[in-house]
């Protein structure tokens, strides 16, 4: 099984952009302010450790699909920030993934 590892340098190079297109004017509340959070960040999560490349491949699909989903943009192509096309670029996906029906990918994780 390929072992999986989380990176900081999305959230990072995410946070830049957003500075720069947004910029640091977001209004946060008391709570925030406080504690130093951003107002972007969702303050409760939970950990999900891949559990195998069946997993992953679902995350990366429901993470790609769910601005469609959710009418922020009609085409997984079309969002802004995306890791969609950076996946279409290496092969795991083609470029019109999504359109129609919700589709899994042609992805093998760690080959």
């Amino acid at each position: 099984m390929p072992s999986y590892r989380r990176s900081g340098v999305g959230n990072a190079c995410f946070f830049r952009g957003y500075l720069k297109e947004i910029g640091s004017g977001e209004p946060r509340n008391y709570s925030r302010q406080k504690r130093g959070e951003a107002a972007i960040w969702q303050r409760w999560f939970w950990e999900h450790t891949i559990r195998d490349q069946e997993d992953h491949q679902r995350h990366l699909d429901y993470n790609h699909y769910n601005p469609v989903k959710h009418g922020l943009c009609e085409r997984v192509s079309d969002r802004l920030w995306s890791s969609f096309p950076r996946y279409v670029k290496m092969g795991y996906y083609a470029p019109d993934w999504g359109l129609g029906e919700e589709a899994g990918s042609t992805m093998e994780v760690g080959v």
